[in-house]
């Protein structure tokens, strides 16, 4: 566990690095949150999260870190699972209303299952593969659908984004 962290702060390390020297737009350009469902082998789970856009810090690759949260209860026990997401994403430059895009990046997940009054716990670090469409909604809105997979999860996502700054 201690090397994958310290794998992970030397990639955001090499990233920043990176991304600061290059020509890019860097800077908290929106924020939003989404709405998904996800199958965890319990039944299709209701999740919700937040996001933001960072930029871009190379023509058409967008910074986007964000999270989800999901909690299901059955038969006395609970469980739950907080995901926090480094993705990158590339949006295809195509003359049209609608942006496809594909990505990944590096997550953690810490996930919880109690039962009466223990409970248990693990995180890990996960590469997480992603793709979708994004469109302007309005001028101070944009929306998305999304198909993420997370350690072999498959997540269906919709939110939308508030642009901001320049």
């Amino acid at each position: 566990m201690r090397t994958r962290i310290i794998a992970l702060v030397l990639l955001f390390s090499a990233v920043t690095a990176a991304s600061s020297s290059a020509q890019g737009d860097l800077g908290l350009r929106g924020i939003g949150g989404q709405i998904g469902f996800t199958d965890m082998g319990l039944g299709n789970v209701f999740t919700f999260g937040g996001h933001a856009d960072c930029g871009e810090f190379m023509p058409n690759l967008r910074l986007e870190p964000s999270f989800s949260y999901w909690r299901k209860s059955e038969f006395g026990l609970s469980f739950s699972l907080f995901r926090l997401n480094g993705d990158v994403k590339y949006l295809f430059p195509l003359e049209s209303a609608v942006t496809p895009y594909a990505g990944g990046g590096l997550g953690y997940a810490r996930g919880t299952v109690s039962i009466g009054g223990a409970s248990a716990s693990a995180a890990e670090l996960q590469i997480n593969l992603l793709g979708g469409i994004e469109t302007q909604l309005t001028p101070k809105l944009r929306g998305f659908g999304e198909l993420r997979i997370e350690d072999s999860t498959t997540h269906i996502e919709f939110g939308l984004t508030v642009p901001m700054g320049g």
